[in-house]
């Protein structure tokens, strides 16, 4: 009995040690309420390599990548470009897999924004839900939105 314990409580600590690699199929859905708006639903195939400190995601069909780690800095721009300032969580979980970036543009004009991407893995069913918006820092708008709902498979079959 004290040796199963013992199984239980090492094993989730090796299979967050190693590198997960998950290729999750399932659908986009963007939405832009610039100019009028548009809508599109399209299959989206993303590859996810997961490690212990961060996470790098892969939109094989869209060209979108993120790399997803425990951090905070600012990148400066040249002007008229404004300075951005980036945050990023990620945790890893014997239940989810859970990464977010924030980029907040650090000027006042009409056009600054706010770009939020979320990203939850659940370890037990498989399914990812991410959320991608984009709302103008001033009027608090959304001006895009992006869903993607997948299901995840371990690169060798299972999750």
């Amino acid at each position: 009995m004290k040796k199963l314990l013992l199984l239980i409580i090492i094993i989730p600590s090796f299979i967050q040690a190693e590198e997960l690699i998950l290729l999750c199929e399932g659908k986009r859905e963007f939405s832009s309420y610039i100019e009028g708006g548009m809508n599109f639903k399209e299959v989206e195939l993303a590859l996810l390599k997961i490690k212990k400190d961060s996470m790098i995601y892969i939109g094989l069909n869209s060209g979108r990548k993120y790399i997803f780690g425990n951090k905070e800095y600012t990148a400066p721009k040249i002007s008229p470009h404004e300075d951005i300032k980036i945050k990023e969580l990620y945790e890893v979980t014997s239940e989810t897999i859970s990464a977010s970036q924030t980029i907040t543009d650090m000027g006042s004009s009409d056009e600054s924004a706010i770009s939020a991407i979320n990203v939850l893995v659940d370890r037990l069913t498989g399914e990812l839900n991410e959320v991608d918006n984009m709302i103008n820092k001033k009027t608090l708008k959304v001006i895009k939105s992006n869903k993607f709902e997948a299901l995840c498979k371990r690169r060798d079959g299972a999750l």
